[in-house]
């Protein structure tokens, strides 16, 4: 018998998709030697993924300012600054998009991301209830 894994083919990986949404779950994470396949599936009920407008590197706070932008647990508007994209010397910002609350951050600060690289989970106000950050 052959122990060695075989690898997995994009037939696999929609398998793998659909099985994981159905089973209901949030997030996949395989790895086999010379891959890591990390899934991330929104759930019902209003769950956000902010995505990365540019590829650059990812800075949870403006780097002469001690604060991040937001924590988890913080109420965001849509139009928030919850992170920067940072190119060369410029600072792109990352906006919530949504008005909710930030769930979690998916990378971590000073992190090297591609375009369209989901960065933050934010659960989204619920119809007829109106918030406001604190």
């Amino acid at each position: 018998m052959n122990d060695a894994l075989k690898p997995l083919s994009l037939d696999d990986i929609r398998g793998i998709a659909a099985w994981a949404r159905t089973a209901g779950l949030g997030e996949i994470e395989l790895e086999q030697p010379g891959l890591r396949l990390r899934l991330v599936f929104p759930a019902a009920g209003g769950l956000h993924l902010v995505r990365s407008p540019i590829a650059g590197r990812f800075l949870d706070r403006h780097p002469a300012r001690p604060d991040p932008f937001a924590r988890p647990g913080d109420r965001v508007g849509a139009r928030d600054v919850i992170g920067l994209i940072q190119v060369e010397r410029l600072y792109r910002p990352v906006v919530a998009g949504r008005a909710g609350v930030l769930v979690r951050l998916l990378v971590e600060t000073g992190r090297l991301i591609d375009a369209d690289m989901p960065l933050a989970e934010i659960t989204t106000e619920t119809e007829g209830r109106h918030g406001t950050r604190s």
